[in-house]
């Protein structure tokens, strides 16, 4: 079971945005707001909540997580693997966005 669940989190990984969100949505019961941007990302958590604004970049990976938590506007990068039983992430924990 876990071999399937992980084919199907490395094919959503790899599906453009909004299917993305959908895919990970209806197949996993992710929480994510339809402003979240996903790049090419690993997500996988028993529960996932990303709000509005958040980003989690290209190659960012959450393995075997509890509880993953993304705050309004947020933005996680290679820099912010998580693994922990429970993780959040909030502006203050993340890089700041540098350029426009």
């Amino acid at each position: 079971m876990r071999r399937l669940r992980l084919a199907g989190l490395v094919f959503g990984a790899l599906l453009p945005g909004p299917l993305k969100r959908t895919w990970l949505r209806r197949v996993f019961g992710y929480r994510i707001a339809s402003s979240a941007r996903i790049g090419l990302a690993l997500l996988d958590a028993r529960e996932l909540e990303l709000g509005p604004g958040v980003e989690i970049g290209h190659f960012s990976a959450v393995l075997n997580v509890e509880r993953f938590v993304a705050d309004e506007k947020a933005r996680g990068d290679r820099a912010v693997p998580a693994t922990a039983q429970r993780s959040r992430l909030t502006a203050s924990r993340c890089r700041p966005r540098l350029g426009n």
